[in-house]
């Protein structure tokens, strides 16, 4: 099971290397750490895609709302991960995903005297959900 733990880890980093390279979330790859987040966390099935519908139509209300400030891609992977998440873990999952990325955005802006237009975000939800497992001595 800690196989398809990092495995789903390792295709969350790749996701994360080419959304900053390229500012693109490929769908396959979060369809991939889809299946294996079902894999692992198969008791309860329904209830968990229960939840990713709910928090993936949560999502598109924002997305909408907010005039697109953050992309298609970046929500995918948000409901791909809230799969295996519990609502509390859900609510921290977005808090650490944000603050790392203020953080980042801050620093920058510290160092350069100018604000970013656009980040990738796949990347700081990594770090988030690297965060709740570690939290959750899943990882060790």
């Amino acid at each position: 099971m800690m196989i398809l733990i990092y495995l789903s880890l390792l295709l969350l980093i790749l996701s994360s290397i080419i959304d900053l390279k390229s500012g693109y979330v490929y769908s396959v790859i979060n369809l991939t750490i889809l299946l294996i987040n079902l894999i692992i966390n198969h008791q309860f099935l329904i209830h968990k895609i229960l939840i990713g519908i709910i928090f993936y139509l949560l999502m598109m209300m924002v997305y909408y709302i907010s005039n697109k400030s953050f992309g298609y891609g970046d929500i995918e992977t948000l409901v791909v991960l809230s799969i295996n998440l519990s609502f509390i873990n859900i609510i921290k999952l977005l808090f650490y995903s944000n603050l790392s990325a203020l953080l980042y955005v801050l620093i920058y802006y510290l160092l350069n005297k100018k604000m970013l237009k656009k980040i990738a975000f796949v990347p700081f939800i990594s770090i988030g959900y690297i965060i709740i497992l570690l939290k959750s001595h899943i990882l060790f």
